[in-house]
């Protein structure tokens, strides 16, 4: 054994080496452009569009379970949001080129962005329980609530007014 273990320890610094150069190629590999990063962030907000869109299309039709499921996919869109959205992938960050709706209010006020983002999540749970209870005006009591909490709070701040 007393043999093995400069090669053992030879191994295992080049092993660890090893690693770290596969970690940092990963790294770069993955590591998006701010122009990337914005249009990932405008399909995963299409993607809440969508929901948002298909919920309010089904208050009062039965569709109760869809309603949950897609009150769920929010809930998880809003625990991921403040993450599509971080400092120089603003209006005015150098090296945008994509045309985005960001204000720069996201970082200058990155507490309130992300309580409303919480928001989204907290009201969407909401929402999948009305749906549970199968009330419409219940549900589009709480659907309101939601919009107006989240989309409509955020949309005020830190995005550009259309």
């Amino acid at each position: 054994m007393t043999l093995l273990k400069p090669f053992l320890a030879a191994g295992l610094c080049g092993a660890v080496l090893l690693g770290l150069g596969s970690v940092a190629s990963d790294m770069s590999a993955t590591a998006a452009t701010a122009d990337e990063t914005i249009k990932a962030r405008q399909a995963k907000m299409k993607e809440l569009g969508g929901h948002l869109k298909a919920i309010r299309g089904l208050i009062g039709s039965g569709g109760a379970a869809e309603i949950q499921e897609r009150a769920a996919a929010v809930k998880a869109i809003g625990d991921e949001m403040p993450a599509w959205f971080p400092d120089g992938t603003l209006i005015g960050d150098a090296g945008v080129t994509v045309e985005t709706e960001a204000l720069q209010t996201i970082s200058e006020k990155r507490a309130g962005f992300d309580q409303i983002a919480a928001a989204m999540s907290m009201e969407s749970v909401k929402l999948a329980e009305a749906a549970q209870g199968g009330d419409p005006a219940a549900i589009g009591a709480q659907f309101g609530a939601m919009a107006k909490a989240s989309c409509g709070a955020c949309h005020e701040v830190y995005r550009v007014k259309k």
